[in-house]
């Protein structure tokens, strides 16, 4: 609010005010062939700080935020579509939140697809932990263990470095 409030020359709370003058539930009675749940941080009103947020997959328009994304809130929401609405959907793009699978009941003929980025993400996540257990277990020790700590704590963007864009010729 503060970046819009500057490049037009009005207060933040003007833009508050004006933001909160915006009708942000819309009456959407139908739902598209692809979904795609995830969450984000939020308000300090939403359930942990996160709410929930589903977009049509093809289209990428955000269809709704609801503030809660607590297994029950959303079973509830989601119950509110007519079941004709519902077997419409037949996929559903999401990332590894356990609750989120259990919407599937709801529409019997979506596919679940884990989206990409969170398996990476986790990935990724998982090999630096490793990494790190690693280093501390090589911190303290001299010469050739040594030389190996030096190199993981140096390189490790390169370790995570997708094999295509390694450059083998000019090796550092």
């Amino acid at each position: 609010m503060k970046d819009v409030a500057k490049r037009y020359f009005v207060s933040p709370a003007f833009c508050w005010k004006i933001v909160d003058q915006i009708p942000l539930k819309q009456p959407f009675r139908q739902l598209p062939e692809v979904l795609c749940f995830d969450e984000f941080k939020a308000t300090q009103n939403s359930d942990n700080g996160l709410a929930f947020v589903y977009s049509d997959g093809l289209t990428h328009d955000i269809i709704d935020i609801l503030e809660s994304r607590k297994q029950a809130d959303l079973m509830a929401y989601f119950l509110k579509f007519p079941r004709s609405e519902r077997l419409k959907v037949k996929t559903i793009v999401m990332d590894m939140n356990t609750s989120y699978p259990a919407l599937l009941t709801i529409f019997p003929n979506a596919q679940l697809i884990i989206d990409g980025f969170h398996v990476v993400q986790q990935l990724s996540r998982a090999f630096n932990l490793l990494r790190v257990k690693e280093m501390k277990a090589l911190k303290n020790l001299r010469g050739d263990k040594g030389k190996i700590y030096r190199k993981f704590k140096k390189y490790w963007r390169q370790i995570l470095k997708w094999n295509g864009k390694v450059n083998y010729q000019n090796r550092k």
